[in-house]
């Protein structure tokens, strides 16, 4: 489900902080590791703006097409640019 919506930006709602838009940047499928019968696990990475910079949390993000999802994300590396980059992993 995640896949046709690469590039697109998801809205996280912050409360009364207002709301920050992150880009998914990718959705990556993951290997099983022989785990038997169960739903294929994978992650997203999702480029966010300089400010501000959010912490490991569930956050409700907003999608045109997907609705309001409740994502736990991860700071991860910044991107060459100095921007902030966070991980969802799903398994």
């Amino acid at each position: 489900m995640f896949e046709p919506v690469v590039g697109t930006e998801f809205i996280v709602d912050l409360g009364g902080a207002g709301r920050v838009a992150l880009t998914l940047a990718s959705c990556e499928r993951l290997s099983a590791g022989g785990l038997g019968p169960r739903r294929e696990p994978f992650s997203l990475v999702f480029h966010g703006p300089a400010v501000p910079v959010l912490t490991q949390a569930t956050y409700a993000m907003d999608h045109p097409e997907l609705g309001r999802l409740d994502i736990f994300i991860v700071p991860i590396q910044p991107n060459p640019g100095g921007a902030p980059r966070y991980e969802a992993v799903f398994n």
